[in-house]
């Protein structure tokens, strides 16, 4: 609805918090494409508008990268969010949805463990 009501009213930036709510909101219910669809759209739409938070959109495609098992590509994201953040000096950066990347997963001992609790059949989308 809320996405359909900033389409509507050529609100870029309502369409990108719209997108970002629905990508979290896909990656909490484990379908992982659509999340990483609709954060992508987010960070689009945050690259081409001033007022729109290149940030958080990184944020949240890293998180839907991080469900998807692309950690690498998840940790691009927030390095890429931290940076906007510092660009800004603003310390104000949105914490993920979930502890994910809090989880030591780079610790050998522990990484195929935490790959196959992290990972579900979603692949990444190609858009």
């Amino acid at each position: 609805m809320q996405l359909e009501i900033a389409k509507e009213e050529k609100d870029k930036v309502g369409e990108g918090a719209a997108n970002s709510g629905l990508g979290d909101a896909y990656n909490f219910l484990g379908e992982c494409q659509k999340a990483a669809l609709h954060h992508k759209r987010h960070l689009q739409i945050a690259k081409e508008e001033e007022q729109a938070d290149e940030g958080a959109a990184y944020i949240g495609l890293g998180n839907a990268y991080n469900s998807l098992g692309k950690y690498r590509q998840a940790i691009d994201c927030q390095e890429k969010a931290l940076k906007i953040a510092k660009k800004k000096e603003t310390r104000k950066v949105r914490r993920p949805p979930t502890p994910a990347l809090e989880i030591p997963i780079f610790t050998s001992e522990n990484t195929d463990k935490q790959s196959t609790n992290m990972k579900n059949s979603c692949e990444l989308p190609k858009n």
